[in-house]
């Protein structure tokens, strides 16, 4: 009988742990507003522990759907397969995400911190674009031997002017996201490339177990 209640407890605790250990799954619905994209795959490229797991999801009479396990929430990194243009990031979490694919742009939604990201991302593209014209306004002139050196200079403090600015607001999207996953996504790819004063700045404001894995080592 002792036996017995033994193989009757451990076969309950593994029951218990198997049901535990289940990962959550996401669900993330796409669709397809504007190209001849039927029948192609948006490759979508997951971190599971320190490897990435690459699936892979055909559009269907342009819409998709893509239901997904994952330890937790996570911003994946997804491209429709052999059109790079159309590289966008999604968050994987709790609530409804969309997908819009557009000709020339594609837009997360549909849950709150894939609002969040899409707020960023429009940002980005405006601070982009803005120094896409400027660059090919100057190269214009340049072209035309009418630059002068004032416009040079003119042109390289808009140039720099505009991408601190940016900077700045880069920051402090990252400062106040820091305690979710688009912020820590966000802080470790930016720490990476900063230097000893970047570092230490970012460092400051960063939850502890992004100071524990960035932090100097004495």
């Amino acid at each position: 009988m002792k036996n017995r209640t033994l193989i009757l407890s451990a076969f309950f605790i593994a029951l218990t742990v198997t049901s535990c250990s289940k990962k959550p799954q996401y669900t993330l619905k796409g669709t397809v507003h504007e190209g001849p994209f039927d029948g192609k795959e948006i490759v979508f490229c997951k971190k599971s522990g320190e490897t990435i797991q690459y699936d892979t999801v055909q559009i269907k009479n342009n819409s998709f759907e893509w239901k997904v396990s994952a330890e937790q929430p996570q911003v994946v990194n997804s491209y429709l397969q052999a059109d790079s243009v159309r590289f966008f990031r999604v968050v994987l979490e709790n609530g409804h995400a969309t997908v819009d694919i557009y000709n020339n742009d594609v837009i997360v939604g549909g849950s709150e911190l894939n609002n969040v990201l899409q707020n960023y991302l429009d940002e980005e593209k405006k601070a982009y674009t803005t120094l896409t014209d400027l660059s090919a306004a100057y190269q214009s002139k340049e072209a035309d031997s009418a630059a002068t050196e004032e416009m040079k200079a003119e042109y390289l403090k808009n140039y720099q002017e505009i991408s601190e600015k940016f900077g700045d607001y880069t920051m402090d999207f990252i400062k106040a996201n820091i305690n979710n996953v688009v912020g820590k996504t966000y802080f470790s790819n930016m720490i990476i490339h900063m230097d000893a004063a970047g570092k230490e700045k970012m460092l400051s404001f960063a939850t502890d177990d992004l100071k524990a894995l960035y932090k100097p080592k004495n």
